[in-house]
């Protein structure tokens, strides 16, 4: 799944804020009371639902999905019911993702035509968290419905969690003449038991197929996000390959390495005392890293002895990990090194290991980072964008106190602050994130007062009218991004009470397409 660089939304001024309503129009909206920012909303939710050439359909209707607002069900609705997939998919996860229970809704998955996107729609939920094992097992027993594809997917869960009923639609998908399909499908089997399975892997192992390496790289993605340990030895294998790339490579002995397989840390060892090469020593002691709580602290011994200070550093982590002390020193030590994979490294670790008392202190670091050299600096917004977001989410009061520090402090740089606002922005509608800001001094900086006053608006039931006036020159092209100014347009309509008449608007109009048949979904 490709991820979308939050400093693109950010920076790049989109064609939307050039758009305007057309003046024809204007004779109409005087006899509905519709007036100059209300016709602008409209006009800016209309445009979400048509398919461009450039993709800004994507990014307008992720934009409004990240509200999670259930009144914009009726929209999202609509366009579930729509026959492009593009608009299709936003509409069904828009609809889950507005529901207090967070769940899809099934019939529309399985009308979704053509069947191939059902699979990658529901890629995308188990991905979101909006498919639970009940959902997927419901799933499963579909006959004709659904398409096998995703009766492969959903088995994942189940396999994992011990719920798989009946094993024989994977056997069935062994058949397949889909390399992909049949080849996860032996992968499940063999977590379920099926030693046969094994069989399948050995022939991908071999085959001389193009799309050998992508395929089994997705399998060790699969295998890692669902504890496949059964999977662990074939993976040592894939790392034993004398002729594997480096990345495959990689990624087989990280996967080994954290399903815990016997010989994984041999094979490690093996190959870091055998390159002298420093990149190689680099990328073997970073998988190290990433599985640090689970092997040997001495193995972080060897890679502590390097005379690179980079390496050095990565081995002090491991063993401050392994040993659970000192955590956030080492990791700060690593990321003031500016290594690019280290530092995304540290992101991935705050989010998913890092202990409640280690977590803020790490992401106040990541967001601090951003503030080194030159190069790599776009990664590092985009990063501390999202330790922004995940402060809040894990601990919102003291987020509050160290965001406002950051944004009140002269020695935080103008970008920064307003990444660290674009980050407030994404957080969800229950962080109360505007709480970091609402006390402040008014921002200088146009941006950051548009950033400050859509984060207030996102949060709060109503605003003064100075500020609701305000408000209304964002929807109608104060100068923020596409994604952020339909979020301005669609609380502006929440905060005047137009929502109504607003979707009748939208949802009265035909839906167009301004773009050749979209060939891949990006909803994410």
């Amino acid at each position: 799944m490709s991820r979308l660089r939050p400093s693109v939304i950010l920076c790049t001024v989109c064609s939307l804020a050039a758009w305007n309503p057309s003046r024809r129009l204007e004779a109409q909206d005087t006899e509905r009371n519709i007036d100059e920012t209300t016709r602008s909303a409209i006009f800016l939710l209309q445009m979400s639902m048509q398919v461009h050439r450039k993709g800004q359909h994507h990014l307008l209707q992720r934009a409004l999905r990240q509200l999670e607002d259930p009144a914009l069900n009726p929209l999202f609705r609509e366009l579930a019911q729509h026959t492009h997939p593009d608009l299709q998919m936003h509409g069904i996860l828009g609809l889950a993702e507005c529901n207090k229970d967070r769940k899809l809704d099934l019939v529309r998955v399985a009308e979704l035509r053509p069947p191939p996107r059902q699979a990658e729609l529901i890629s995308h939920a188990m991905d979101s968290g909006l498919l639970d094992n009940e959902q997927a097992a419901q799933l499963m027993k579909w006959s004709d419905q659904i398409d096998l594809a995703v009766k492969v997917l959903v088995a994942a869960p189940l396999i994992r969690d011990g719920e798989l009923e009946d094993k024989s639609i994977l056997k069935e998908a062994t058949q397949s003449d889909n390399v992909a399909r049949r080849s996860l499908a032996a992968l499940l089997l063999l977590q379920h038991g099926e030693s046969s399975a094994r069989w399948h892997l050995d022939q991908l192992n071999e085959a001389n197929e193009a799309e050998s390496n992508k395929i089994r790289m997705m399998l060790l993605n699969t295998a890692d996000r669902f504890a496949l340990t059964a999977a662990g030895p074939w993976a040592v294998d894939v790392a034993n390959e004398l002729e594997a790339p480096s990345r495959l490579m990689i990624e087989a002995l990280r996967v080994a390495l954290r399903l815990g397989t016997p010989d994984a840390e041999v094979v490690w060892q093996r190959k870091f005392d055998a390159t002298t090469d420093t990149i190689d020593r680099t990328r073997l002691a970073l998988v190290a890293l990433t599985v640090a709580s689970q092997l040997p602290v001495g193995l972080f011994d060897s890679i502590q002895a390097s005379q690179q200070p980079l390496i050095q550093q990565i081995g002090a982590t491991g063993a401050a990990i392994r040993r659970d002390e000192r955590i956030p020193e080492e990791v700060t030590k690593l990321m003031k090194m500016h290594h690019t994979i280290a530092n995304e490294w540290s992101l991935r670790y705050a989010k998913r290991h890092a202990s409640a008392e280690d977590a803020p202190a790490i992401l106040r670091e990541i967001i601090l980072a951003y503030e080194g050299p030159e190069r790599n600096r776009a990664l590092r917004l985009d990063n501390a964008m999202l330790a922004t977001q995940l402060l809040f989410d894990r601990d919102p009061g003291h987020a509050a106190e160290a965001v406002g520090v950051l944004l009140t402090s002269s020695q935080t740089s103008r970008r920064l602050k307003n990444g660290i606002l674009f980050g407030l922005i994404r957080c969800g509608p229950g962080t109360d994130a505007h709480e970091a800001v609402t006390r402040l001094e008014p921002f200088r900086h146009q941006l950051s007062k548009s950033l400050r006053l859509l984060l207030i608006a996102k949060h709060r039931r109503s605003l003064p009218r100075n500020q609701l006036d305000e408000l209304g020159l964002l929807v109608r092209g104060g100068g923020l991004s596409g994604p952020l100014r339909i979020q301005a347009a669609w609380r502006y309509l929440v905060l005047t009470e137009q929502v109504d008449v607003a979707l009748k608007e939208v949802l009265h109009q035909p839906i167009t397409l301004h773009a050749e048949k979209s060939r891949s979904v990006n909803v994410q």
